[in-house]
């Protein structure tokens, strides 16, 4: 968690292909882990134009196993919740787990998944919260063609649609990025072990990748 911004810097789970369960939507809730005034709620949130309760980890997710009811929960914390527009977090960023389970090793169809919001300076104040513009996930998991594992990363931004006059996104867009760039971007830093299993680490070109289908993803 950021203290300043009263939200997280990230999010992580854990997800198993194989032991999928169902459990009923929770709601919203206060993490007790820390206190009630250092997680971001109130009248940020709401119909338009304020925001929605924007997962970073997916309620889905750690929805798996012996403790599914548990995820499911644990998903439905505010500190598991930034600010997003309402169609926002949608397309490829929203399907990108369920497309590299799908990639998985058959015989383990486990992923790892950390996501988080890019907190800048800059960042708009609507509401009296500062909005992050941009997202970022890591993927890793044991590629099914290689039998090799790898780690990919991604951004979701929405920076380039702002308008100084009113608060208004645009169409969003996914891209394939270096981890590096994630580390640079975010603050945050991947075990170098982890940066090598990227392939766009591997590459001279490390500019982003804008994806309009999975298909384009990079994963060799």
């Amino acid at each position: 968690m950021s203290k300043s911004r009263r939200l997280c810097h990230y999010s992580a789970v854990n997800i198993d292909g194989h032991q999928p369960r169902r459990e009923k939507r929770a709601s919203w809730r206060f993490d007790p882990r820390i206190g009630h005034d250092e997680q971001t709620s109130g009248r940020v949130y709401g119909n338009e134009p304020k925001f929605a309760r924007g997962h970073m980890t997916r309620r889905e997710d750690p929805v798996w196993g012996a403790s599914a009811a548990r995820g499911n929960t644990d998903s439905m914390h505010m500190t598991n919740a930034v600010p997003q527009m309402q169609p926002f977090n949608a397309g490829i960023w929203l399907g990108l787990e369920d497309y590299a389970l799908d990639h998985a090793r058959d015989d383990a169809m486990k992923i790892c998944v950390i996501t988080g919001p890019v907190l800048r300076e800059q960042d708009p104040v609507r509401f009296g919260v500062q909005i992050p513009v941009n997202f970022w996930k890591m993927v890793a998991f044991i590629h099914d063609e290689t039998g090799e594992p790898c780690a990919t990363g991604y951004t979701l931004s929405q920076e380039g649609f702002l308008r100084e006059e009113e608060f208004v996104f645009g169409q969003h867009e996914t891209a394939q990025v270096p981890l590096s760039a994630i580390e640079a971007m975010a603050g945050v830093s991947f075990a170098p072990e982890l940066r090598r299993l990227d392939p766009l680490e591997r590459v001279q070109e490390a500019r982003p990748r804008p994806l309009r289908r999975f298909g384009q993803i990079r994963f060799r």
